[in-house]
């Protein structure tokens, strides 16, 4: 099972048409190389500013292995019109939804495909303006969970700034290294091959998956999901056979065309996202 957690707000259009052009081909390639069957799902967030008050900021596809219904939903999705008031998304919001989708089988993974962090202190940079630095209070929460499950996730950043997501980052890397010994972190950055690298991520980290939960299985005699806190993965960390790049390779830079003007006020590490 494998869900997509994409920021689909107004600098997110590149990594949307990659989801778009790829998803098919992550399913072809998956029964090809695996013979497995694979469930997807989706969740699209934006921001608070981006809808009504009180409206939910994310639109979810629940799991579904029919890839003309999970595509009809890719297809509708947009970048948000407008810019946001400040550079941080709802993210805790769009983990929120991933992990109250029902989740069923051994082999799984999230992938968060963003270029901003979340609200909240714990996760900005110290100089990035945040209008909702009260929100995100429950994704450290939320992201052990994940990782008690064995759920593997996996960070794609869609731009250079590598500062942005650095504070999140080490927060997801700790907990799953305290929480998850069955499971991984990952953080790579999508480069100007943005389509290719989409499609190569994620069947190989899915590959990768699909193995430890195999292996789990058979070390456990019965379901990896249940496998014993002792139980992990023969040889550790993700396998290099399986790393398509080192993780925080930064070479993608997005048009400056979808960059957002720099907000007026105090100095910040990067304009709105």
């Amino acid at each position: 099972e494998i869900v997509f957690v994409m920021d689909c707000t107004r600098s997110m259009q590149p990594a949307i048409d990659a989801a778009k052009a790829r998803v098919r081909d992550v399913v072809r390639e998956l029964a090809l190389k695996e013979n497995s069957i694979c469930r997807l799902a989706f969740v699209a967030y934006k921001d608070f500013d981006h809808v009504a008050e009180g409206a939910p900021t994310t639109q979810v596809k629940p799991f579904t292995d029919d890839i003309e219904d999970m595509l009809s939903f890719v297809n509708e999705l947009h970048e948000a019109p407008e810019w946001g008031r400040d550079p941080p998304e709802d993210v805790a919001g769009g983990m929120r939804a991933a992990l109250d989708l029902p989740w069923t089988a051994d082999a799984r993974v999230v992938f968060l495909i963003c270029d901003a962090p979340p609200h909240n202190p714990q996760f900005c940079p110290d100089d990035m303006i945040d209008a909702f630095p009260e929100s995100g209070t429950t994704l450290e929460g939320d992201i052990e969970q994940l990782a008690s499950s064995n759920t593997e996730l996996v960070v794609l950043q869609v731009n250079g700034r590598e500062d942005d997501l650095a504070k999140a980052v080490t927060v997801f890397e700790e907990v799953y290294r305290r929480v998850g010994p069955n499971a991984n972190c990952q953080v790579h950055t999508l480069t100007e091959r943005i389509e290719l690298d989409f499609l190569e991520l994620v069947v190989r980290t899915a590959t990768y998956t699909l193995t430890r939960a195999r292996d789990l299985r058979s070390r456990s005699g019965g379901s990896a999901a249940g496998a014993g806190a002792g139980i992990a993965f023969s040889g550790g960390a993700i396998p290099s056979s399986l790393n398509p790049r080192p993780s925080r390779t930064i070479s993608y830079r997005r048009p400056v065309s979808v960059c957002k003007p720099a907000p007026s006020g105090p100095p910040t590490a990067s304009g709105p996202t």
